[in-house]
């Protein structure tokens, strides 16, 4: 995706506001997959509302273990829109 910022520069302040760990980008085949499960409605978010459509992109913590949704290319850092999902 184009991002009118320098991604670079950016990267280097995105942290989880959970575990404090930094964040990155999730790559194009785990995407794929959780969109997958979005679509099968088997993703929720922390608050557990169903995500009722797919991401454009997702930042992952370095532990993998909660995901930040990206719409329009802005990601939502909020905690409740997080997700916590194992691809299967």
């Amino acid at each position: 995706m184009n991002r009118p910022w320098n991604q670079k520069e950016l990267d280097q302040f995105l942290q989880c506001p959970v575990t404090h760990e930094g964040l990155g980008w999730m790559d194009a085949e785990k995407l794929k997959l959780l969109n997958r499960d979005i679509e099968a409605g088997q993703v929720m978010n922390q608050v557990g509302v169903k995500l009722a459509e797919p991401v454009d992109e997702a930042l992952v913590n370095e532990s993998g273990t909660r995901l930040y949704p990206c719409y329009g290319g802005l990601p939502s850092l909020l905690i409740d829109e997080s997700i916590i999902w194992e691809s299967s």
